[in-house]
C-alpha cells in the first residue's frame, strides 16, 4: 500500500504526464488562437491551492512560535482551525478531481473532435496542478511532518 507522500508523487506524475501529453505541439494547431482568460482560469484552482497551503502554513507557524508539538489539531484556534480544513478540503478535492476526473476528460477531449482544440487548456490546468503540488511538496519540513500525518 502506498503511503501519502508516495500516492502524492503518484499524482503529481499521472497529472504531469497529462498536462504535457496536451499541451505537446502533436495535438495543438500553431494557427488556432488561444485565449489569456480562459488559460488563466486554467491555472486559477492551482493558485488558490498554492495560496491557502503556504498561508496555512505560515498561519500554524506564527500561531505555535514553530511548528505544532503534536499531530492533530490540538492547541489550534478556531481561526486556524477553520484554515486547516478549508486547506485540507480544497487539497483532497484537487487531489480527486485529478486523480480520477482529469483522465476521463483527457480521453474525452481525445475522443471528441470539437472538444479537441480546448485540450491545451486542460494540459495547462493540468501542468499547473503538478506543478502545484510539487510546490507543496517543498515545503518546510515541519509543516509537512504535521501534514502528512
Amino acid at each position: 500500500m502506498l503511503n501519502a507522500p508516495s500516492f502524492f508523487i503518484l499524482i503529481i506524475v499521472i497529472t504531469g504526464a497529462l498536462g504535457f501529453i496536451s499541451i505537446a505541439p502533436v495535438f495543438q494547431s500553431i494557427q488556432q488562437e488561444r485565449s489569456r482568460f480562459i488559460t488563466l482560469v486554467s491555472v486559477f484552482p492551482s493558485l488558490i491551492l498554492l495560496l491557502l497551503f503556504y498561508s496555512f502554513a505560515i498561519h500554524m507557524y506564527q500561531s505555535f512560535d514553530g511548528w505544532p508539538p503534536s499531530i492533530g489539531n490540538r492547541g489550534f484556534s478556531e481561526s486556524l482551525n477553520l484554515h486547516a480544513n478549508v486547506t485540507v478540503w480544497y487539497f483532497t478535492a484537487l487531489i480527486w478531481i485529478n486523480l480520477f476526473m482529469l483522465p476521463v476528460v483527457f480521453l474525452a477531449f481525445l475522443i471528441f473532435k470539437n472538444l479537441r482544440k480546448n485540450l491545451f487548456y486542460l494540459g495547462i490546468y493540468a501542468a499547473a496542478s503538478a506543478f502545484s503540488f510539487i510546490m507543496i511538496s517543498i515545503a518546510p519540513s515541519g509543516f509537512l511532518n504535521w501534514w502528512w500525518d
